[in-house]
Protein backbone atom coordinates (compact mmCIF):
# COMPACT_ATOMS: atom_id res chain seq x y z
CA UNK A 1 0.00 0.00 0.00
CA UNK A 2 2.77 2.26 1.07
CA UNK A 3 4.06 2.06 -2.61
CA UNK A 4 0.69 3.46 -4.17
CA UNK A 5 0.83 6.28 -2.15
CA UNK A 6 3.34 8.25 -4.31
CA UNK A 7 0.69 7.60 -7.46
CA UNK A 8 -2.27 8.26 -5.85
CA UNK A 9 -0.81 11.85 -4.94
CA UNK A 10 -0.26 12.25 -8.01
CA UNK A 11 -3.28 11.19 -9.78
CA UNK A 12 -5.28 13.55 -12.11
CA UNK A 13 -7.81 14.81 -9.31
CA UNK A 14 -5.65 15.30 -6.71
CA UNK A 15 -2.97 17.73 -8.64
CA UNK A 16 -5.68 19.44 -10.49
CA UNK A 17 -5.32 23.37 -10.08
CA UNK A 18 -8.74 24.89 -8.42
CA UNK A 19 -11.06 25.72 -11.47
CA UNK A 20 -11.42 29.12 -12.56
CA UNK A 21 -14.24 30.66 -11.90
CA UNK A 22 -15.93 32.05 -14.91
CA UNK A 23 -19.19 34.64 -14.70
CA UNK A 24 -22.00 35.73 -16.71
CA UNK A 25 -25.41 37.40 -17.14
CA UNK A 26 -28.23 36.28 -18.81
CA UNK A 27 -30.06 39.52 -20.22
CA UNK A 28 -32.70 38.66 -17.54
CA UNK A 29 -30.62 39.27 -14.83
CA UNK A 30 -29.89 35.24 -14.21
CA UNK A 31 -26.22 35.22 -13.27
CA UNK A 32 -24.33 31.97 -14.14
CA UNK A 33 -20.77 30.90 -12.72
CA UNK A 34 -18.77 28.25 -14.76
CA UNK A 35 -15.94 25.82 -13.18
CA UNK A 36 -14.58 24.24 -16.37
CA UNK A 37 -13.34 20.85 -15.60
CA UNK A 38 -13.02 18.22 -18.68
CA UNK A 39 -12.04 15.44 -15.87
CA UNK A 40 -14.61 13.54 -16.39
CA UNK A 41 -17.82 14.10 -19.09
CA UNK A 42 -20.26 14.76 -16.64
CA UNK A 43 -21.63 18.08 -15.49
CA UNK A 44 -23.16 19.12 -12.13
CA UNK A 45 -25.97 22.17 -12.20
CA UNK A 46 -26.71 23.78 -8.68
CA UNK A 47 -29.18 26.94 -8.94
CA UNK A 48 -30.48 28.88 -6.07
CA UNK A 49 -33.83 30.71 -6.14
CA UNK A 50 -34.01 33.25 -3.42
CA UNK A 51 -37.36 34.79 -2.15
CA UNK A 52 -38.87 36.82 1.09
CA UNK A 53 -41.82 35.36 1.19
CA UNK A 54 -42.68 33.46 4.94
CA UNK A 55 -46.17 30.93 5.69
CA UNK A 56 -48.22 28.32 4.97
CA UNK A 57 -47.51 28.20 1.20
CA UNK A 58 -43.57 28.35 1.65
CA UNK A 59 -43.61 25.19 3.38
CA UNK A 60 -46.91 23.83 1.12
CA UNK A 61 -44.85 24.45 -1.87
CA UNK A 62 -41.58 23.25 -0.38
CA UNK A 63 -43.39 20.06 0.15
CA UNK A 64 -44.72 19.65 -3.21
CA UNK A 65 -41.15 20.62 -5.02
CA UNK A 66 -39.37 17.30 -5.34
CA UNK A 67 -41.39 15.53 -8.05
CA UNK A 68 -43.46 17.82 -9.73
CA UNK A 69 -44.46 18.09 -13.24
CA UNK A 70 -42.79 20.98 -15.67
CA UNK A 71 -43.45 22.37 -18.34
CA UNK A 72 -45.46 19.65 -21.02
CA UNK A 73 -44.63 16.70 -18.93
CA UNK A 74 -46.90 15.87 -15.55
CA UNK A 75 -45.16 14.10 -12.58
CA UNK A 76 -44.39 10.82 -14.14
CA UNK A 77 -43.30 11.63 -17.96
CA UNK A 78 -41.16 13.92 -16.29
CA UNK A 79 -39.29 12.02 -14.21
CA UNK A 80 -39.63 9.22 -16.96
CA UNK A 81 -37.85 11.84 -18.99
CA UNK A 82 -35.37 12.70 -16.86
CA UNK A 83 -34.36 8.58 -16.90
CA UNK A 84 -33.55 8.68 -20.60
CA UNK A 85 -31.50 10.74 -20.08
CA UNK A 86 -29.70 9.20 -17.51
CA UNK A 87 -29.97 12.60 -15.77
CA UNK A 88 -30.00 13.43 -11.78
CA UNK A 89 -32.43 16.20 -10.36
CA UNK A 90 -33.02 16.92 -6.70
CA UNK A 91 -35.71 19.69 -5.74
CA UNK A 92 -35.58 21.20 -2.04
CA UNK A 93 -36.16 24.01 -0.41
CA UNK A 94 -35.12 25.78 3.26
CA UNK A 95 -36.61 28.89 4.77
CA UNK A 96 -35.74 32.01 1.75
CA UNK A 97 -34.99 29.27 -1.01
CA UNK A 98 -35.63 26.83 -3.29
CA UNK A 99 -32.71 24.68 -4.93
CA UNK A 100 -32.49 22.27 -7.93
CA UNK A 101 -28.91 20.25 -8.23
CA UNK A 102 -28.57 18.22 -11.21
CA UNK A 103 -25.89 15.83 -12.41
CA UNK A 104 -25.79 14.26 -16.23
CA UNK A 105 -23.25 13.20 -18.43
CA UNK A 106 -22.21 15.93 -21.23
CA UNK A 107 -23.56 14.45 -24.30
CA UNK A 108 -26.53 14.75 -22.20
CA UNK A 109 -26.20 18.23 -21.09
CA UNK A 110 -28.54 20.29 -23.68
CA UNK A 111 -31.85 18.40 -23.24
CA UNK A 112 -31.34 17.73 -19.24
CA UNK A 113 -30.93 21.41 -19.03
CA UNK A 114 -34.10 21.77 -20.54
CA UNK A 115 -35.91 19.83 -18.32
CA UNK A 116 -34.10 21.92 -15.46
CA UNK A 117 -35.64 25.31 -16.70
CA UNK A 118 -38.74 23.87 -16.68
CA UNK A 119 -38.64 22.24 -12.81
CA UNK A 120 -37.12 26.23 -12.27
CA UNK A 121 -39.92 28.43 -13.55
CA UNK A 122 -42.95 26.44 -15.89
CA UNK A 123 -43.48 23.80 -12.72
CA UNK A 124 -47.07 22.38 -12.71
CA UNK A 125 -49.36 21.12 -10.12
CA UNK A 126 -51.63 18.08 -10.40
CA UNK A 127 -54.91 18.30 -8.64
CA UNK A 128 -54.45 14.93 -7.19
CA UNK A 129 -50.77 14.86 -6.24
CA UNK A 130 -51.76 18.46 -4.54
CA UNK A 131 -54.22 16.57 -2.48
CA UNK A 132 -52.06 13.20 -1.60
CA UNK A 133 -49.39 15.59 -0.43
CA UNK A 134 -51.99 17.86 1.39
CA UNK A 135 -53.13 14.57 3.17
CA UNK A 136 -49.58 13.43 4.18
CA UNK A 137 -48.63 16.93 5.49
CA UNK A 138 -51.96 17.36 7.36
CA UNK A 139 -51.06 13.75 9.34
CA UNK A 140 -47.54 15.27 9.98
CA UNK A 141 -49.72 18.73 11.38
CA UNK A 142 -51.58 16.42 13.39
CA UNK A 143 -49.03 14.20 14.89
CA UNK A 144 -46.44 16.28 16.08
CA UNK A 145 -46.81 17.55 19.97
CA UNK A 146 -47.14 21.36 20.97
CA UNK A 147 -43.43 21.60 21.55
CA UNK A 148 -42.61 20.32 18.16
CA UNK A 149 -45.34 22.57 16.99
CA UNK A 150 -43.53 25.93 18.99
CA UNK A 151 -39.89 25.00 18.14
CA UNK A 152 -40.86 24.84 14.23
CA UNK A 153 -42.45 27.88 14.70
CA UNK A 154 -39.54 29.51 16.62
CA UNK A 155 -37.08 28.22 14.64
CA UNK A 156 -39.10 29.05 11.07
CA UNK A 157 -39.28 32.86 12.16
CA UNK A 158 -35.80 33.09 12.32
CA UNK A 159 -35.10 31.96 9.26
CA UNK A 160 -33.44 28.41 10.71
CA UNK A 161 -33.18 25.89 8.30
CA UNK A 162 -35.03 22.99 10.42
CA UNK A 163 -37.97 25.50 10.52
CA UNK A 164 -40.99 26.23 9.34
CA UNK A 165 -41.54 22.92 7.87
CA UNK A 166 -45.27 23.05 8.51
CA UNK A 167 -48.15 25.06 8.22
CA UNK A 168 -50.86 25.30 10.53
CA UNK A 169 -54.18 22.56 10.01
CA UNK A 170 -56.67 25.75 9.12
CA UNK A 171 -53.95 27.20 7.07
CA UNK A 172 -53.24 23.84 5.40
CA UNK A 173 -56.97 23.12 4.63
CA UNK A 174 -57.80 26.58 3.00
CA UNK A 175 -55.10 26.34 0.00
CA UNK A 176 -56.11 26.16 -2.82
CA UNK A 177 -54.30 25.29 -6.35
CA UNK A 178 -54.92 28.29 -7.64
CA UNK A 179 -53.43 30.07 -4.71
CA UNK A 180 -50.12 28.07 -5.00
CA UNK A 181 -49.45 28.37 -8.38
CA UNK A 182 -50.04 32.00 -8.46
CA UNK A 183 -47.38 31.96 -5.30
CA UNK A 184 -44.96 29.55 -7.21
CA UNK A 185 -45.11 31.58 -10.18
CA UNK A 186 -44.56 34.43 -8.45
CA UNK A 187 -41.42 33.82 -7.04
CA UNK A 188 -39.44 32.39 -9.79
CA UNK A 189 -37.59 35.57 -10.04
CA UNK A 190 -34.25 35.25 -12.88
CA UNK A 191 -32.72 38.33 -10.97
CA UNK A 192 -33.07 36.23 -7.61
CA UNK A 193 -31.25 33.38 -8.83
CA UNK A 194 -27.68 32.06 -9.09
CA UNK A 195 -26.25 29.37 -10.86
CA UNK A 196 -23.52 27.32 -10.52
CA UNK A 197 -22.20 24.26 -13.41
CA UNK A 198 -19.08 22.45 -12.86
CA UNK A 199 -17.46 19.96 -15.59
CA UNK A 200 -17.28 18.83 -18.45
CA UNK A 201 -18.06 22.31 -21.00
CA UNK A 202 -16.91 25.10 -22.67
CA UNK A 203 -18.16 28.82 -21.20
CA UNK A 204 -19.21 28.95 -25.08
CA UNK A 205 -20.99 26.14 -24.76
CA UNK A 206 -22.25 27.06 -20.87
CA UNK A 207 -23.70 30.45 -22.17
CA UNK A 208 -25.10 28.50 -25.37
CA UNK A 209 -26.84 25.89 -23.18
CA UNK A 210 -28.01 28.61 -20.67
CA UNK A 211 -29.09 31.02 -22.95
CA UNK A 212 -31.37 28.18 -24.77
CA UNK A 213 -32.81 26.38 -20.94
CA UNK A 214 -33.42 29.91 -18.90
CA UNK A 215 -33.02 32.81 -21.65
CA UNK A 216 -37.64 32.85 -21.67
CA UNK A 217 -37.40 33.02 -17.96
CA UNK A 218 -38.60 36.92 -17.08
CA UNK A 219 -38.89 38.29 -14.13
CA UNK A 220 -42.87 37.47 -12.64
CA UNK A 221 -45.38 40.63 -13.33
CA UNK A 222 -46.65 39.62 -9.44
CA UNK A 223 -43.76 38.72 -7.35
CA UNK A 224 -44.22 37.53 -3.93
CA UNK A 225 -43.10 40.34 -1.09
CA UNK A 226 -43.17 39.56 2.43
CA UNK A 227 -41.47 41.19 5.06
CA UNK A 228 -39.29 39.35 8.03
CA UNK A 229 -41.14 39.11 11.17
CA UNK A 230 -39.20 37.51 14.14
CA UNK A 231 -40.59 35.63 16.79
CA UNK A 232 -41.12 37.73 19.91
CA UNK A 233 -38.82 37.85 22.49
CA UNK A 234 -40.05 35.37 24.66
CA UNK A 235 -42.11 32.50 24.41
CA UNK A 236 -43.47 29.78 26.09
CA UNK A 237 -44.86 25.96 25.84
CA UNK A 238 -45.94 23.31 27.73
CA UNK A 239 -43.74 20.00 27.04
CA UNK A 240 -41.19 17.82 28.18
CA UNK A 241 -38.27 17.75 28.29
CA UNK A 242 -38.34 20.59 30.29
CA UNK A 243 -35.64 23.17 28.97
CA UNK A 244 -34.59 26.54 27.12
CA UNK A 245 -33.36 27.69 23.82
CA UNK A 246 -31.78 30.73 23.09
CA UNK A 247 -31.76 32.46 19.34
CA UNK A 248 -30.76 34.49 17.43
CA UNK A 249 -30.82 36.15 13.35
CA UNK A 250 -27.46 37.81 12.14
CA UNK A 251 -28.18 39.57 8.85
CA UNK A 252 -24.37 38.53 7.16
CA UNK A 253 -24.32 40.50 3.72
CA UNK A 254 -20.95 40.51 2.93
CA UNK A 255 -18.28 37.74 3.02
CA UNK A 256 -16.31 39.30 6.22
CA UNK A 257 -19.22 39.04 8.37
CA UNK A 258 -19.31 35.32 7.19
CA UNK A 259 -15.82 34.41 7.36
CA UNK A 260 -16.14 35.40 11.11
CA UNK A 261 -19.78 33.17 11.58
CA UNK A 262 -17.82 30.46 10.16
CA UNK A 263 -14.44 30.78 12.26
CA UNK A 264 -16.81 30.94 15.38
CA UNK A 265 -18.75 27.91 14.22
CA UNK A 266 -15.27 26.20 13.70
CA UNK A 267 -14.68 27.41 17.36
CA UNK A 268 -16.88 26.39 19.24
CA UNK A 269 -17.06 22.75 17.21
CA UNK A 270 -13.85 22.36 18.33
CA UNK A 271 -14.53 23.20 22.12
CA UNK A 272 -17.28 21.01 22.13
CA UNK A 273 -15.69 18.04 20.49
CA UNK A 274 -13.08 18.71 23.38
CA UNK A 275 -15.77 18.75 26.04
CA UNK A 276 -14.80 22.06 27.18
CA UNK A 277 -17.50 24.15 26.53
CA UNK A 278 -20.85 22.70 28.53
CA UNK A 279 -23.29 24.98 26.19
CA UNK A 280 -23.65 23.61 23.46
CA UNK A 281 -23.80 26.55 20.51
CA UNK A 282 -25.01 26.13 16.78
CA UNK A 283 -24.28 27.82 14.55
CA UNK A 284 -25.83 27.35 11.18
CA UNK A 285 -26.30 29.66 8.09
CA UNK A 286 -30.15 30.19 7.71
CA UNK A 287 -32.32 31.88 5.22
CA UNK A 288 -31.15 34.17 2.32
CA UNK A 289 -27.84 35.66 3.57
CA UNK A 290 -28.35 35.21 7.18
CA UNK A 291 -27.04 33.34 10.26
CA UNK A 292 -28.74 32.41 13.31
CA UNK A 293 -26.88 31.10 16.70
CA UNK A 294 -29.25 28.90 18.62
CA UNK A 295 -28.02 27.62 22.06
CA UNK A 296 -29.87 25.63 24.67
CA UNK A 297 -29.77 24.97 28.42
CA UNK A 298 -31.72 23.20 30.82
CA UNK A 299 -33.53 26.68 32.30
CA UNK A 300 -33.94 30.42 30.98
CA UNK A 301 -31.63 31.72 33.70
CA UNK A 302 -28.85 29.22 33.41
CA UNK A 303 -28.77 29.77 29.84
CA UNK A 304 -28.46 33.28 30.18
CA UNK A 305 -25.59 32.66 32.66
CA UNK A 306 -23.93 30.17 30.51
CA UNK A 307 -23.89 32.98 27.26
CA UNK A 308 -22.52 35.85 29.71
CA UNK A 309 -20.10 33.71 30.74
CA UNK A 310 -19.03 32.20 27.10
CA UNK A 311 -18.59 36.13 26.31
CA UNK A 312 -16.86 36.71 29.05
CA UNK A 313 -14.24 33.66 28.66
CA UNK A 314 -14.09 35.30 24.92
CA UNK A 315 -11.30 33.32 22.85
CA UNK A 316 -7.77 32.74 21.93
CA UNK A 317 -5.37 33.36 19.02
CA UNK A 318 -4.61 29.44 19.50
CA UNK A 319 -8.18 28.71 19.32
CA UNK A 320 -8.67 31.30 16.29
CA UNK A 321 -5.38 29.78 14.09
CA UNK A 322 -6.57 26.14 14.75
CA UNK A 323 -10.24 27.08 13.47
CA UNK A 324 -8.35 29.24 10.70
CA UNK A 325 -6.26 25.97 9.50
CA UNK A 326 -9.25 23.45 10.27
CA UNK A 327 -11.17 25.81 7.12
CA UNK A 328 -8.50 26.15 5.47
CA UNK A 329 -7.87 22.26 5.23
CA UNK A 330 -11.52 21.55 4.70
CA UNK A 331 -11.35 24.02 1.40
CA UNK A 332 -7.96 22.49 0.13
CA UNK A 333 -9.91 19.42 0.11
CA UNK A 334 -13.28 20.64 -1.97
CA UNK A 335 -11.64 19.66 -5.28
CA UNK A 336 -11.79 16.01 -4.02
CA UNK A 337 -15.67 16.63 -3.44
CA UNK A 338 -17.37 18.10 -5.94
CA UNK A 339 -20.73 18.60 -4.97
CA UNK A 340 -19.28 20.39 -2.22
CA UNK A 341 -16.96 22.48 -4.37
CA UNK A 342 -19.99 23.51 -6.52
CA UNK A 343 -21.52 24.18 -3.10
CA UNK A 344 -19.15 26.38 -1.62
CA UNK A 345 -19.11 28.14 -4.98
CA UNK A 346 -22.23 28.84 -4.71
CA UNK A 347 -22.34 30.62 -1.24
CA UNK A 348 -19.49 32.73 -1.82
CA UNK A 349 -20.60 34.04 -4.81
CA UNK A 350 -24.00 34.88 -3.25
CA UNK A 351 -22.29 37.65 -0.83
CA UNK A 352 -22.16 41.20 -2.03
CA UNK A 353 -17.98 40.77 -1.09
CA UNK A 354 -16.06 37.89 -0.60
CA UNK A 355 -13.51 38.50 2.28
CA UNK A 356 -11.27 35.21 3.29
CA UNK A 357 -11.37 34.04 6.82
CA UNK A 358 -7.77 35.01 7.28
CA UNK A 359 -7.93 38.49 6.90
CA UNK A 360 -9.64 38.50 10.28
CA UNK A 361 -7.84 39.56 13.50
CA UNK A 362 -8.54 38.02 16.89
CA UNK A 363 -10.28 41.27 18.05
CA UNK A 364 -12.59 41.76 15.37
CA UNK A 365 -13.62 37.93 16.24
CA UNK A 366 -13.90 38.94 19.74
CA UNK A 367 -15.65 42.17 18.94
CA UNK A 368 -18.47 40.50 17.14
CA UNK A 369 -18.99 36.94 19.40
CA UNK A 370 -19.62 39.53 22.40
CA UNK A 371 -21.83 41.24 19.98
CA UNK A 372 -23.88 38.67 19.00
CA UNK A 373 -24.11 36.46 21.89
CA UNK A 374 -26.11 39.32 24.26
CA UNK A 375 -28.70 37.98 25.77
CA UNK A 376 -30.52 41.10 25.64
CA UNK A 377 -30.57 40.54 21.47
CA UNK A 378 -31.70 37.14 21.48
CA UNK A 379 -35.00 35.36 21.37
CA UNK A 380 -36.07 32.67 23.88
CA UNK A 381 -38.47 29.61 23.83
CA UNK A 382 -39.06 27.98 27.63
CA UNK A 383 -40.55 24.87 27.36
CA UNK A 384 -42.18 23.86 30.89
CA UNK A 385 -42.40 20.66 31.84
CA UNK A 386 -45.71 19.39 32.38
Amino acid sequence: MKRLMPALLLGPALMAAPALEQRFTLPNGLRVVLLEDHTLPQVRVHLAQDFEAQGCLVSFTGALLDGAGAGPFNAAAFAHTLEERGAWLQSTWRPGTLEWRLQVGSSELEGAMELLGHAVFRATYEASRVERIRARVLRQVQERSPREAAMDRFLGALGHPAGGRLPSETDLRRITLQELLAFRRGLADPRRALVVIQGDLTPALARQVMLQAFGTWTPPSSPVVADHQGPPPLSEVRGLPAEAWGARRLELSTGGGWAAFDLLAEVFALRNAAGVESLRLEWVRGDRLSGVILARGTSLAELKERLGAVVRQGLTQAELDRAQEALRRDKSMLALHPRKLVEDCLERNRLAKAEGAGELRLAQVKTLLEAWLKPDEMHFLVVKGE
